[in-house]
């Protein structure tokens, strides 16, 4: 089977929280299993349906002058394997964590060092 990916996956085991947009109060935690400029795969801890809106808050392995930073992403669910989710990013933000602990309050209580629409972190 050929590979039809355009970006390169990197294989990172990162911690995520997550909600599922448009649903009050449905949020959880999972992990990553890789990730790439436009789009991961995920373990997550509910069933999300194809197709289903999701913003998720990723600790991101490296520091900013030693504050920690989280890739906060919105994307759209495009299918369920295995009990892992394939995520593709619409908009991403990397920021810096200005609470703790991370992931509780979401991008927007955090402060943006870069963002874009669709281009690479």
């Amino acid at each position: 089977m050929m590979e039809r990916r355009l970006r390169i996956r990197f294989p990172l085991a990162l911690d995520i929280h997550y909600r599922i947009m448009g649903k009050r109060g449905v949020k959880g935690r999972g992990k990553s299993i890789n990730i790439s400029s436009s789009g991961a795969l995920v373990a997550l801890d509910h069933t999300i349906s194809s197709g289903t809106g999701i913003q998720m808050n990723i600790a991101w392995p490296t520091s900013h002058d030693g504050v920690p930073l989280e890739l906060v992403v919105q994307g759209l669910v495009l299918r369920e394997e295995q009990e892992r989710l394939a995520v593709q990013f619409v908009f991403k933000n990397l920021v810096v964590v200005l609470e703790w602990p991370r992931g509780e309050g979401f991008c927007e209580q955090n402060a943006g060092l870069t963002g874009t629409g669709s281009g690479a972190v």
